[in-house]
């Protein structure tokens, strides 16, 4: 398996230059740094996650801007034995028509379309990305190198983006979504599709979100092709009681076997700015119940 260590050097040399950029700077850095932690019913879990992304913006003649980005995404797990991650290196520009990018992007479907947060643990990232976020499964957990085309731009008042991707396997996926932001509401709409050897399946995944500032919630449906055409579907709401705090509760279904329910509650803390902890708790028919905690940081640079 590929290692975290290199990466997340790397990581931190780089996170560390950007701060030190002032907001005219070309250089950019976003994403996020978590470690969620989990006690259940049947033992523990753990899991580090790394999800961000470089960026240098430059000019071009013509006036288009142009630039290169890397993403980093990957998982580190003693409990699961897990420690992959994947490189996202990318060449874009952005012109009259959307934005072009080449080399090996994100999906576009997984970056506008979030997989929901039972009792606002992300420790079942691995296993929803397996389901609903097949390319990027693909490439972090699959171990597979691959090369792809992405576009994204903006007809009217709808954001659309697709994306294609080749994997060393001889599978090829296929994403495209389209959404839309409505002041407070906005909602997406999105299709993978997987061809690889002995496999045509198709991920279909929607979502409806409503954010007053203080409160606001999230509904999102999925079908899972990989997963045998299973259908899923998640509520997630939020209150701040005060700007720090956020509290949570989440509640999904799986169309599968006893369609078992799952129940979260949470609250999280932001602090200096870009670091937040949270706890929280879930209760899951046909599976251990959990009491969650995590820390981050998010990177924004």
């Amino acid at each position: 398996m590929k290692s975290l260590s290199a990466p997340l050097l790397a990581l931190l040399a780089t996170t560390t230059l950007a701060q030190a950029q002032t907001a005219d700077q070309p250089m950019y850095v976003s994403g996020d740094l978590r470690f969620d932690y989990a006690d259940t019913n049947g033992g523990d879990a753990d899991l580090a996650q790394i999800d961000i992304s470089l960026g240098l913006r430059m000019g071009a003649p013509g006036g288009n801007p142009l630039g290169f980005e890397l993403g980093i995404k990957g998982y580190e797990s003693a409990e699961f034995d897990l420690s992959d991650y994947a490189l996202f290196p990318t060449l874009w520009v952005e012109t009259g028509y959307g934005k072009f990018s080449v080399g090996a992007p994100r999906s576009a479907l997984a970056d506008r379309i979030e997989t929901p947060r039972f009792g606002g643990s992300r420790i079942a990232d691995p296993l929803l990305d397996g389901a609903l976020n097949t390319t990027e499964a693909l490439a972090t957990l699959g171990d597979q190198s691959f090369y792809g085309l992405r576009y994204d731009g903006t007809f009217g008042d709808y954001d659309v983006g697709a994306s294609w991707h080749h994997f060393d396997n001889n599978a090829d996926t296929l994403t495209a979504v389209v959404a839309r932001d409505l002041g407070a509401f906005d909602f997406a709409l999105g299709v993978e599709l997987i061809d690889a050897p002995g496999l045509n399946e198709e991920n279909l995944l929607a979502t409806l979100g409503y954010d007053a500032g203080q409160y606001g919630g999230r509904f999102t449906w999925g079908q899972s092709g990989i997963v045998g055409d299973t259908d899923g579907v998640a509520l997630e709401g939020f209150y701040k009681p005060f700007d720090p705090l956020t509290l949570g509760a989440s509640w999904g279904r799986i169309d599968a076997g006893s369609d078992p329910h799952i129940l979260g509650v949470s609250a999280e803390m932001e602090f200096l700015t870009n670091g937040y902890a949270g706890v929280g708790y879930v209760d899951a028919e046909d599976a251990d119940n959990a009491a969650t905690a995590w820390v981050g940081w998010k990177l924004d640079y």
